[in-house]
């Protein structure tokens, strides 16, 4: 059997809970390119924990997760994240 992988957030319609400012919107979290500075969602600065929530508008079965988690040399790179799945049944 093959498997073939598929980045199925890619381009999906994203809400998330603040943004730094407008040049790092959500939906660059899920537009494929993973450069540190070309394209990436940026939270506020709060101090408080962020979320996003990406609408894969259908069904799929999951194997793996990616994450990349930002520009590591100046410390802004994601420490702690837990993925939840919501079912609509």
């Amino acid at each position: 059997m093959v498997s073939i992988a598929e980045n199925v957030c890619l381009n999906k319609p994203v809400t998330v809970d603040s943004i730094y400012k407008a040049t790092y919107p959500g939906a660059s979290a899920v537009d494929g390119d993973h450069e540190d500075f070309a394209s990436r969602w940026l939270s506020a600065r709060t101090g408080e924990e962020h979320w996003i929530e990406i609408d894969l508008q259908g069904e799929y079965i999951v194997n793996e997760m990616k994450l990349w988690t930002g520009y590591k040399q100046q410390g802004f790179a994601v420490k702690d994240f837990r993925l939840q799945v919501w079912q609509n049944d």
